[in-house]
């Protein structure tokens, strides 16, 4: 660990980063897998398609958050991110032909994502008296 502060200071990376909750970078990941996973039926998940989710997780970044160090999006944002990963991670599976249930072609892959996720809702029970 060390050597790896070394190299880095000596490198001119002296920004701190805020890598709390770093879970929030797993969990969008997470989630955004196992939606393009049973939304599209994927074969087999590649190398391809973890880079493919972590090049979105980082793209979904601002400029002034970055410029803070903060490395992940806000978990308010989870939701979101989710459906942007799912649909990264949908078209890297697509150009490897790998997609069983492709999303229909006139819908947007990310739409089509946040569409396709479960959203809890629940009846009001009212008591009876």
């Amino acid at each position: 660990m060390e050597r790896l502060l070394d190299k880095g200071q000596s490198a001119g990376l002296d920004r701190r980063c805020l890598g709390m909750n770093a879970h929030r970078s797993f969990t969008s990941f997470c989630k955004g897998m196992g939606l393009a996973v049973s939304t599209c039926g994927l074969r087999r998940v590649t190398d391809e398609m973890f880079h493919a989710s972590a090049v979105k997780i980082a793209s979904l970044m601002n400029d002034k958050d970055v410029s803070k160090g903060i490395l992940f999006p806000p978990l308010a944002q989870l939701r979101d991110v989710s459906a942007h990963v799912a649909a990264a991670i949908v078209e890297e599976a697509m150009k490897q032909d790998l997609v069983r249930d492709p999303p229909p072609p006139d819908e947007d892959i990310v739409d089509f994502m946040a569409t396709s996720m479960w959203t809890p809702s629940y009846d009001v029970l009212v008591p009876v008296h």
